[in-house]
């Protein structure tokens, strides 16, 4: 969407970006995400703000292998964003957005 007040859910490269600055270590956010999206729960959720918006996301069914090969594929890809986020990614963070 090229809103963001249409949004049901942060953007996937956002929540890239804040992963990343807790677990740059690749197997340590690929397991780390993968475990909050086995598991979601406010306690665990590095993203506070968009909880606070959005709420928990709802627990994903898959296997161990499916869930691990996903945040993988999230660790690795180059995400696409919403044309709105760099602008709201400077208000937030004070700096300019780069993947």
């Amino acid at each position: 969407s090229d809103s963001h007040d249409n949004m049901l859910a942060p953007p996937l490269a956002g929540i890239k970006y804040k992963y990343q600055q807790f677990y740059p270590n690749r197997t340590k956010f690929i397991a780390q995400m993968a475990d909050f999206v086995k598991q979601p729960s406010s306690e665990n959720a590095l993203m506070k703000g968009p909880v606070r918006k959005f709420g928990l996301m709802p627990k994903v069914v898959l296997s161990e292998e499916e869930m691990l090969k996903i945040t993988a594929f999230i660790y690795d890809a180059e995400l696409a964003v919403p044309k709105w986020f760099p602008a709201h990614f400077k208000e937030q963070h004070g700096q300019d957005w780069t993947q």
